[in-house]
């Protein structure tokens, strides 16, 4: 995993895969990516869904938007170069300004902006990007995924792959240090992001199969459900108790699901 210099009530909603939402800057407006046979394009969109636009006037296959702080710009990962490598590309939010922040010969997605817009921190096989200097830096060199900054910009968040069949959730320092593994359910615990008062949201399948999962060919995952835990791993806390598989939370202020 790498990292780099760029960038009262609540609500949890499910994280789609192709969805990011809009920063406090940015109210009404949530980004999205459609998927074709051949193709995957960046859409914006007001936050009930109405609007609906292109983002970019020349799409590339783009994918994993996210959305600055101060709601004036966006990164993405995009393989618009062609050579069979995903790139990290950043945007303004009227979708003008293209610039490539990472390019060349590795795999890079799941970018995140730190919340003072000064660092990347992404997935890639290749390094860290700091956005202002130009440097790289490694942070992790295990199977690892999804980072997410805290709140304070003191932690990032990820998700680890720590056995053949298992994965956990952890937090590390910007400069590498402090690793933490947060979980030991034995189950699959991942999809990990900050909530706004430095607790962390996460799914997990610790409590397996119960009474009225849904028992069907190809389910997703095992009866997984939402957490709630503070940045040190302990409190765990069960949000969410259905028979469907929930995963992938985020947090939304009041405002913007207001608009």
């Amino acid at each position: 995993m790498a990292a780099g210099a760029a960038a009262a009530g609540a609500t949890l909603l499910p994280k789609p895969f192709a969805v990011a939402a809009a920063a406090a800057g940015t109210k009404g407006v949530m980004l999205m990516n459609r998927i074709g046979p051949s193709s995957s394009d960046l859409y914006i969109s007001d936050i009930d869904g109405s609007n609906e636009r292109k983002l970019l006037a020349n799409p590339g296959f783009d994918y994993h938007a996210g959305i600055a702080a101060d709601g004036r710009s966006l990164v993405f990962t995009s393989e618009r170069t062609g050579d069979g490598n995903s790139a990290h590309y950043r945007a303004r939010i009227d979708g003008t300004g293209l610039e490539p922040l990472v390019l060349g010969p590795a795999m890079n997605d799941c970018g995140t902006l730190s919340p003072d817009g000064t660092e990347l921190a992404f997935v890639s096989t290749h390094g860290v990007l700091n956005l202002t200097t130009g440097a790289t830096r490694v942070l992790t060199e295990e199977f690892d995924n999804l980072p997410d900054w805290s709140p304070d910009s003191r932690l990032i968040l990820f998700t680890r792959k720590t056995s053949a069949t298992n994965f956990d959730v952890c937090t590390i320092r910007p400069d590498g240090t402090d690793l933490r593994v947060l979980t030991s359910s034995g189950a699959n615990d991942g999809h990990a992001v900050w909530n706004h008062d430095g607790r962390i949201l996460y799914n997990s399948g610790m409590y397996g199969f119960r009474a009225g999962a849904a028992l069907y060919d190809d389910t997703f995952q095992p009866y997984g459900q939402i957490f709630s835990m503070k940045a040190d791993g302990s409190d765990k806390k069960l949000l969410t108790d259905s028979q469907w598989e929930d995963s992938m939370p985020l947090y939304l202020p009041r405002d913007v699901l207001s608009q």
